[in-house]
């Protein structure tokens, strides 16, 4: 269903891994609760950070901090910041090179339509709707960092993700064209993250991406080369004319 999904509306292979690795799991992290709770929650843990160990395309480690009941997500991989930021019920992405202090913004364009067709009242209906969205089931059970989690087998197989009861993922693991990525969590702390600001982009200077149009721009293909007939030269119409009797004898 969802490979159906992603075809109709012209995703390629590229947009497919940005799905995956940015906007699905911010997806899963900013749910909003649906009411009138003065409060709003787009997660279900106020305040929690996890450490990451990468395996696959990408090694290394990564940190994410979430706050506000999701609404401040940032996730650090080296010198690359990612941000999932809530403003006026709309998700944004931000990516911000620390190294060349600049960066860029954009709006998550599943978001919202997932959000009204998947009609969840709250963050754990809305993440469990979402990963049947995406044809997954739950495969097994695991125990990460002393966290205990359910497998999910997601997109045909091509992915599978070990989510909390309370919408933490703690290990993640794709193949897509070939590429094998993979992340699991070595350490989760739920509780304050005080002094740490997820929102922060610092000074860096931040550029808005229409997605939907970067999008189109991938759709459109190789331009047409225009070629001019050749202009006639003397040299060529006494070639012409040669072959022109060679022809007839």
């Amino acid at each position: 269903m969802f490979r159906k999904f992603m075809v109709s509306n012209k995703f390629k292979m590229f947009n497919l891994t940005i799905l995956v690795f940015v906007l699905i799991p911010f997806a899963i992290s900013c749910s909003q609760q649906k009411g009138n709770d003065p409060e709003e929650k787009f997660h279900e843990v106020k305040d929690y950070s996890i450490k990451y160990d990468l395996s696959g395309a990408q090694k290394g480690q990564k940190v994410v901090y979430s706050q506000d009941w999701g609404k401040c997500v940032m996730q650090i991989i080296g010198d690359q910041k990612t941000i999932s930021l809530m403003e006026d019920g709309e998700q944004y992405v931000i990516s911000v090179d620390t190294t060349k202090n600049t960066g860029t913004k954009m709006l998550n364009p599943i978001y919202k339509s997932l959000l009204e067709s998947l009609n969840a009242k709250t963050p754990k209906e809305f993440n469990l709707a979402l990963l049947e969205k995406m044809g997954g089931k739950v495969v097994g059970e695991k125990k990460i960092a002393g966290n205990s989690c359910k497998v999910w087998e997601l997109m045909e197989g091509l992915q599978k993700t070990c989510i909390t009861e309370d919408g933490i993922i703690l290990e993640s693991e794709s193949t897509i064209g070939g590429v094998e990525r993979g992340e699991i969590a070595t350490e989760v702390i739920r509780g304050s993250t005080e002094g740490f600001n997820a929102c922060d982009t610092g000074d860096a200077k931040i550029e808005f991406v229409d997605i939907g149009q970067m999008l189109q721009q991938q759709e459109v293909g190789a331009p047409k080369l225009e070629f001019k007939p050749k202009e006639s030269t003397k040299e060529d119409g006494i070639q012409q004319e040669n072959s022109a009797e060679e022809t007839k004898e």
